[in-house]
This record gives structure tokens, sequence and C-alpha cells, in this order.
């Protein structure tokens, strides 16, 4: 059971509730200087120049320290234009977008840009301390900061948040006491990651092989005539998808439900996910039958592939395909292009991490090895059975890390608020 402290005090303050009698509090704007960043001009130019990190919201993990920015700046044009470093172990904020509140300390001097404001330590103060409570109260600070459309917490905001105050000696154990259980807990963590990627590697694995060579491992094979599959079964033939599917393209039925053909191979009804674009007019939307195989034209090669469970409609940039075989073959056999990146490779798409198969005439040049059609059906069953069970294993372990996740959160909280006594 863990130890409490012998007597405990109102902070008075209504979230932070009691705190060991000996602590104190005080405003972070009385602890440290608030200062934001930029975005300057400048960046690094030349290699062998020297450089300092420049840290943006991207840059912050789950680690209590930043490491290498992703971006640098030219530190000789820094010191000539006026602004000054974040000294080293300050703690940054992120203050607005979608990562507000997330917070790491830097253990070199640095700058950021505009979205992150620096906390300077004045005084006798462990900034990792001061790091970690401000993690605790993460939630927090997003309820009650000033919003638009996104949680902004400014420098006037931050600046008056209390913050307890241990002894420093108290602090520092506090610190060392988290930085070595947090330690243990990241490498459960990291342990159960790797299994869950482990898996995925396996369920890749499964749907390859069986979309390419069937369930039968002794089966004669064949050169396929395909660049990315060198045999398949020779009793299988190779066709193109024009000759295996049907593009369809059905009037709109009136008052249906937006699709969207996720790149999770799944197709959704938008509702209220906010996710694909909407069109000015529905006139331009397709209608789609529970059934159908819905084709990506823009984001093929991130596996936007799946058939669709219900009736409705859905942006024309997707080909929507009915066939005589078996579309759950057919669209196995399209994710596992997806999965070793063919469509990239076959693509000519107009931006970065996308594949332009919005014309039918590329989908439909596509070879395709097929199977007889009662093995296709076989095909299918295998690969959902197998699976639908490392599906099951992989929710279970990330179920696990949600909860650990929430463990070391809340044993962070209740570290740095006295309601766990650790020295």
């Amino acid at each position: 059971m863990a130890q409490r402290y012998d007597t405990y005090k109102d902070s008075g303050v209504q979230w932070l509730g009691e705190i060991p009698r000996h602590w104190n509090r005080a405003l972070l704007g009385k602890l440290a200087i608030l200062k934001t960043g930029t975005t300057p001009e400048f960046f690094e130019n030349e290699l062998g120049n020297e450089t300092i990190d420049w840290y943006t919201p991207s840059d912050f993990k789950d680690d209590f320290y930043l490491t290498d920015s992703q971006r640098r700046l030219n530190k000789e044009d820094f010191d000539g234009c006026g602004l000054s470093y974040f000294p080293a172990n300050s703690v940054l904020i992120i203050g607005i977008g979608g990562t507000a509140g997330k917070v790491a300390c830097n253990k070199n001097s640095c700058y950021s840009n505009q979205q992150i404001t620096s906390l300077i330590i004045k005084g006798r103060m462990d900034p990792l301390y001061m790091m970690l409570y401000l993690r605790s109260i993460r939630n927090m600070l997003l309820k009650t900061a000033h919003f638009t459309t996104l949680p902004i917490l400014n420098n006037t905001f931050l600046a008056g948040v209390y913050v307890p105050l241990p002894p420093l000696f108290e602090q520092h154990s506090i610190v060392s006491y988290l930085d070595d259980k947090c330690g243990k807990i990241d490498k459960m963590l990291e342990g159960k990651q790797k299994q869950i990627e482990l898996l995925a590697e396996m369920k890749q694995r499964i749907i390859a092989d069986a979309v390419t060579r069937g369930i039968n491992p002794d089966v004669e094979l064949k050169e396929s005539g395909i660049f990315w599959i060198r045999h398949v079964p020779s009793h299988w033939n190779v066709r193109r998808l024009g000759h295996v599917l049907r593009k369809e393209n059905r009037e709109r039925p009136i008052n249906a439900e937006l699709l969207v053909c996720t790149n999770k191979a799944k197709v959704i009804k938008r509702g209220e996910s906010k996710m694909g674009l909407i069109a000015d007019s529905e006139d331009v939307y397709q209608g789609v039958k529970k059934g159908d195989l819905l084709i990506h034209g823009m984001d093929t090669w991130h596996g936007a592939i799946a058939i669709s469970e219900y009736d409705g409609m859905c942006t024309p940039v997707v080909h929507v395909c009915t066939s005589n075989e078996d579309v759950g073959f057919i669209s196995l056999y399209l994710r596992y292009m997806a999965m070793m990146k063919v469509f990239k490779l076959i693509s000519n798409g107009v931006r970065q991490n996308t594949s332009d198969f919005r014309s039918w005439g590329k989908v439909a040049v596509i070879p395709c090895p097929l199977p007889p059609l009662d093995e296709q059906h076989a095909i299918v069953s295998y690969i959902t059975d197998k699976t639908s069970k490392i599906d099951t294993l992989t929710s279970k372990l990330q179920q696990e890390i949600e909860s650990i996740k929430e463990y070391k959160q809340r044993l962070i909280s209740d570290v740095v608020t006295g309601q766990i006594k650790v020295c």
C-alpha cells in the first residue's frame, strides 16, 4: 500500500485539493520567466555550420527530455539576430494546437516556434519536478484554457497556474523516484508495442502468402508474369481487373448517408467523424450498395480499399465495383499490393504519399492472379479466421497499453501532488 504523509492541509486551489502540510504553493509566473518562440527567416544552410535545436510540436514525444529537433537554426545567424536562447533545463510546453499541454525539458540551449512557451526556472527549483507536475495536470489545463476552436495556453493563463512546492531535496527525490518507475513502465510499454508490431507483420505475411500462393503449401507453381509476384499456383489464371470487376455508376439515392472508404480497409458512415471532404453539392456523389467493393482512387497506396457493409453514397474519387468473382479475395489482393507499396511504384501521385488511380483505365489494367471461385472463398475464410485471432490479440495488447499509460499518469499525478510519499 502506498505510503502517505503524516498530515495534510487545504491547498486553497479547488482542483489541487490537499497537499502535505509542510509544502507551499506559488503561481507559475512567480517561479519562471515565460518566453514564447518564433519562426526566424533563417535555418541551417551550409553543411558544417554550427546549429542549435529549433523545436516544434512534432518534436514532443512522451520522454522527459527533448532530444534532437527535426529542424535546426544556424547558430551564427541566431546569435546575430537579437533573439535569446531558451537556456538548458527550461521547461517547454506547447501552448496551442492539437497537442497543446504536452511538455518536456531541454538539456541544451535551444529555441522554438511560436506554438511553444519556454518556462525558464527562477531560483532553487527542479525543472523536472515542474515538468512532471504540468504533465500531471494537462487535462485540467486544457479544460480551463482559453478557447477559439482549440485550447490556447497563453503566457497570461500559464502564469496564473498554481504549483505545489515541496522542499528542494524532496523535489529531487520525487524526480528520481518517477524517473526510475516511469523508465520501467516505458520498457514494459515498449515490449507490448513490439508485440503489436510483430503481430502486424504476421498478419501481412498471412495475407500476402494466401493471395499469391493459396493455402496449399505443396501446390505446383508457375511464372506469374507480374513483376511484384514471381510465382503463382499453376492452375490460377492472371486476369486484368477490368475483366474481373465491373465499375458501377449508380444514381445517388435520396437521403443517402455519406460513406467514407478509410485507409484502415473499412467503409464507415461519415456522420460526425469529420473524415473525408464534403462536396459543395450532393449531386456529385454516386450510390453505394452493401457488398460493393470500394477502391479509393487517391489513397490506394494506403490501403483505402474495402467492402461496404452499408447502402449509401460516396465521392466520385472512389471506384464502386461489383464482380462475379469473390470481391473479398480481390479486396485482399489489392490490400496486399498496398502493403507491398506496389501502388506507389506504378502510380504517378500528384503529391507526396498519394497514388493517382482516379482513372478507371489505370485500375482496369492491373493484373490479378485469380484462383477458381471455390478456392477464392476458401482463401478468404482462411485469412478471416487467422487475422481475426491476430486482431483479438492486438486489441487486448492495446487495451493493456492504455491501462498502463493510465497507471503511469496517475502515478505521476499522485507523487507530484503529495498523495504518495516517496522520501
